[in-house]
């Protein structure tokens, strides 16, 4: 992006520029042109922070250089620091208000700080400049990319390459774009023509190994690898896919090797700390996987795949004792309380879950977990939480006089007067299966896919209405309608995940389970350092809103009714329901509705009581005849909408062509 080049900056720029940049051990007595020189190869090579520091030290000897200033700002947005790169750029178009280079850069720094419109219009004020400027025309691809005009983008990028049919950042990305779409055959065109023309560069090869690896092609990702590494023996990225090809192969010894080998040049590096456990995992050498993701963690511990696999690999392999699921769980409860303290209800729910699935006989967790359901409402289910801790031999003075208090306080619940446990209750559940469709493997972190499918069922078992009947890897389509209908169940879902270093995403496709009608989609991407978290409780309580409510009779007293859902259910005092016999009630065929016929309703309930998990209810009989009975299904009609919505500032695909040089 950026070439030599000098020009004027005012004085008072420099106090701006330079507060806090270290400058040491660079200026010596070169030039401006030799630290200019140094710092663009330094930036043409990926190494900002040195790029940064020659840039700098340049802009010491003399604050007026233009040149320094560009590159020190492209070096900030690459960096991905919008708000420094921003501030030298604005003093850079100062000095040079028609340079198409600094204005391209202006709308490239302006997409990532989110101003779209400024960035369209620093765009076409180059390509006014010099129209069929390159770089102005891949920033409006970039644009449009970033608001998800995927077909605008593809047209801008076609059209470059008619102008310049080698460019080789439009190829790559044509790519990007035509995979994204699932137009294997065009984005594979695109990717030969670029290693006919780009051959000789190593970040070509990059991308088609990785390519290759999301294609599932390990032999030929390998193969890539190794001619990047060839032509750069310095390219962590190229050790890094070999390292995965060797992991996804099962040749753990290789993969652990590379991964040492990695380490060596970059001990901080989180990624390929958490690359190494898996393969240790896969090794069989259990301990070491452990402190190898523990030490990932030190480094990144705010990377929550890595954290999640941790876990469960925790659970899998230690007894509940062992004091590293302990230290997980501290972790995941102190981010419980943080939750709750924000009166984020629903996070700090999710993350107590994932504590006590960890330890379970916690005594000061379950109770902080039992607070936050009396805090909700759940008298019942606080109660509950109490009891499980007595029942375990952890009980103490104050928690058998709390539960003597509220048991009291509850001898005129529904469940008291009815004298039922509503906790051990077979509930009407809505069966699912939950598939992760082959392919869908996140490049940043091998072999998560199967860990963060775990988390998602687990998750979803937690919904008071839904039962999860089949969670596992599917091949294809046919194979996932195969297996859900010997499942028998009422829906199928068919996940894919996508994982990049600052997004995380899930798309997901809805289908009747007897006849593999797509009924609806899902799409949900969050930015952030919950991202994952944010995605996985995001899509669960999509799935909890999802299906039609229906409930079942299990008590009568004469024209009283008691089912079984509750408060923690959503059920309003009030409600009427409507009664048919559970053999009329079918799933539709092509929809997220049940079907039954108008002359199979037996009647209503009206709700005149709840409890956590159950409600009481006055029937009311259609016609003259009484045929209510226990174990008959109560449904509530009503509109489900399902929106389409991303927490994320712009779609994966913007970050993926964002990041070619």
């Amino acid at each position: 992006m950026t070439k030599k080049r000098s020009g004027r900056l005012p004085a008072v720029v420099v106090l701006s520029l330079m507060v806090g940049l270290s400058i040491t051990g660079v200026v010596g007595a070169q030039t401006v042109w030799e630290l200019q020189t140094a710092g663009l190869e330094a930036l043409a090579g990926g190494d900002y922070y040195t790029a940064i520091e020659a840039f700098g030290s340049a802009l010491q000897i003399n604050p007026q250089d233009l040149g320094s200033t560009v590159g020190m700002a492209e070096s900030y947005y690459w960096l991905g620091e919008y708000d420094q790169a921003q501030g030298l750029a604005s003093r850079a178009l100062s000095l040079s208000r028609r340079d198409p280079e600094v204005l391209t850069l202006n709308g490239r720094i302006s997409i990532g700080s989110g101003d779209l419109d400024a960035a369209l219009d620093y765009f076409n004020s180059a390509i006014a400049v010099e129209p069929n400027n390159v770089e102005a025309e891949i920033g409006l691809a970039e644009l449009a990319l970033a608001e998800g005009r995927n077909l605008d983008a593809t047209l801008s990028l076609e059209r470059l390459l008619r102008i310049h049919p080698e460019h080789q950042k439009a190829l790559l990305s044509l790519v990007l774009v035509y995979e994204q779409a699932g137009d294997f055959e065009t984005a594979e065109r695109y990717l030969d023509i670029a290693l006919q023309t780009h051959g000789n560069a190593p970040e070509t090869h990059i991308l088609a190994a990785e390519y290759d690896l999301r294609r599932g092609n390990n032999d030929a990702a390998a193969a890539h690898a190794r001619t990047a590494q060839a032509l750069d023996a310095h390219s962590t990225s190229a050790a890094r896919i070999r390292a995965t090809v060797a992991l996804l192969d099962e040749r753990y010894i290789e993969a652990i090797a590379t991964a040492e080998e990695l380490l060596r040049g970059e001990r901080t590096d989180a990624s390929v700390w958490f690359l190494r456990g898996q393969a240790l995992v896969g090794a069989e050498r259990i301990e070491e996987a452990m402190d190898s993701f523990r030490t990932a963690l030190r480094y990144k511990p705010d990377d929550e795949i890595i954290r999640l696999v941790a876990e469960n690999i925790a659970m899998r392999e230690y007894p509940m004792e062992a004091p590293i699921r302990s230290e997980f769980a501290a972790y995941a409860a102190e981010r419980a309380d943080y939750f709750a303290d924000g009166y984020l209800y629903s996070k700090a729910l999710s993350s107590y879950r994932r504590a006590l699935r960890l330890t379970p006989f916690d005594v000061s967790l379950r109770l902080s977990y039992a607070e936050l359901h009396r805090t909700l409402g759940h008298t019942a289910t606080f109660l509950q939480e109490l009891a499980v801790l007595t029942d375990a031999g952890q009980g103490t003075p104050e928690i058998d006089r709390r539960i003597s208090v509220y048991e009291n306080a509850l001898s005129e619940s529904v469940a008291f007067q009815w004298a039922i446990d509503q906790f051990t209750l077979s509930k009407s559940k809505t069966s699912i299966a939950v598939f992760l469709a082959g392919g869908s493997t996140p490049l940043t972190h091998p072999l998560s896919e199967r860990e963060l499918l775990k988390s998602i069922t687990t998750n979803l078992e937690s919904l008071e209405r839904v039962d999860v009947r089949e969670s596992s890897v599917s091949s294809d389509f046919p194979d996932a309608f195969a297996r859900a209908r010997s499942e028998d169940v009422d829906f199928f879902i068919l996940l894919w995940l996508t994982d990049s270093p600052r997004s995380f995403g899930l798309d997901a496709t809805v289908h009747v389970g007897r006849t593999g009608v797509a009924v609806t989609s899902i799409s949900i991407a969050r930015v952030g350092p919950t991202r994952v978290i944010d995605t996985l409780d995001a899509f669960s309580r999509r799935v909890a809103g999802m299906f039609p409510f229906q409930t079942t009779i299990i008590r009568r007293r004469g024209d009283l009714v008691l089912i079984d859902a509750g408060l923690r259910d959503g059920i309003a005092e009030g409600a009427e329901l409507t009664v048919l016999a559970p053999e009329a009630i079918i799933v539709a065929a092509g929809a997220i509705e049940y079907s039954y016929d108008a002359e199979s309703v037996l009647g209503s309930i009206k709700i005149t009581r709840r409890d956590d998990l159950i409600s009481e209810g006055i029937i009311s009989v259609d016609g003259l005849v009484d045929a209510i009975v226990v174990g008959d299904t109560a449904v509530m009609p009503g509109e489900t909408v399902l929106e389409r919505s991303s927490g994320a500032l712009y779609p994966l695909l913007y970050d993926r062509v964002r990041a070619l040089r």
